[in-house]
């Protein structure tokens, strides 16, 4: 069967267990979804990993497949998120990336650039909320008043009858904890910067340097 001109054929022939189906969208993905990842890792055996560990679980929980065709994006998608939480894992910050190829790749995967940048503000939000909540209590709370609601370091020291220079501190405790937590996702959308103004924006607005 020629998978190449109908996926929608291809993900019900994936999800019945068709081997051709399966060895086809290896043959097809297999090498230029290893080098895309170790284009993000530069690791070759992580990134072979990954991709192999996509491909097992493809097979694996192939009843369940929920992706719609086409299945490029998927693939692409889904080692992509598997690359950071590598690089979360590891907090790889001082590899080498070639971006502009990198760069190429990234624009190979969009086809709704929209929907795929919005997808990645609320990868990059929920990763920023969590270092936040993790924060100390008074860090915390100070640096939601002043980043997150607009307060200046005047306006919180009133409230918490505190002096402004306390607040000062308490603000560079937390975007210090911020900044050393999130290396790894600064790393990330930097290196895969294809249009991405907007999100490395959100990023410096909420931890700035």
């Amino acid at each position: 069967m020629d998978f190449h001109d109908n996926e929608y054929i291809l993900a019900d022939s994936l999800r019945e267990g068709d081997k051709k189906a399966y060895e086809y969208v290896f043959d097809t993905y297999y090498t230029s979804l290893v080098d895309y990842a170790w284009r993000i890792l530069h690791d070759e055996e992580a990134a072979e990993d990954i991709v192999q560990s996509l491909f097992m679980k493809i097979y694996e929980e192939r009843e369940t497949l929920t992706f719609s065709p086409p299945l490029k994006p998927y693939l692409f998608s889904s080692v992509y998120k598997r690359c950071l939480n590598e690089l979360r894992h590891k907090k790889i910050v001082d590899t080498f990336v070639d971006k502009s190829i990198i760069d190429f790749y990234s624009r190979q995967v969009i086809q709704t650039p929209d929907e795929e940048i919005n997808m990645r503000m609320k990868e990059v939000k929920k990763y920023l909320d969590e270092a936040v909540e993790a924060l100390p209590t008074k860090c915390r709370d100070i640096y939601r008043l002043k980043y997150e609601q607009g307060l200046s370091n005047a306006e919180i020291a009133e409230m918490y009858a505190i002096s402004p220079k306390t607040v000062e501190a308490q603000t560079t405790k937390a975007l210090s904890r911020l900044r050393k937590d999130l290396e790894w996702l600064l790393f990330a959308i930097t290196a895969l910067n294809a249009g991405y103004d907007d999100i490395i924006s959100q990023f410096a607005m909420q931890v700035p340097a």
